[in-house]
């Protein structure tokens, strides 16, 4: 991906295919057919992260965001303890 404003180097791990789109109505979708509007892929899933200090950063989406399935996916429950 480069480098940013910051002097942080980007460099995607895993990505989608030029195929994958995001719904865009949150949790109003109809469909999970693409629409109009919905926003087109390639999507980085993992990116690693390196700032010009030596910090370094690994970042990963949610597995449940890599379905291709027509089935919604619920969510992961969470904690905050």
């Amino acid at each position: 991906m480069g480098t940013n404003a910051v002097g942080a180097t980007v460099t995607e791990l895993l990505t989608t295919s030029d195929q994958a789109f995001s719904k865009t109505a949150g949790l109003e979708i109809e469909t999970y057919d693409k629409e109009d509007g919905d926003v087109d892929g390639p999507f980085a899933l993992a990116v690693s992260i390196e700032d010009a200090s030596g910090g370094q950063l690994a970042w990963f989406a949610p597995p449940a965001s890599w379905t291709t399935s027509t089935t919604p996916t619920p969510p992961a429950p969470t904690s905050i303890w």
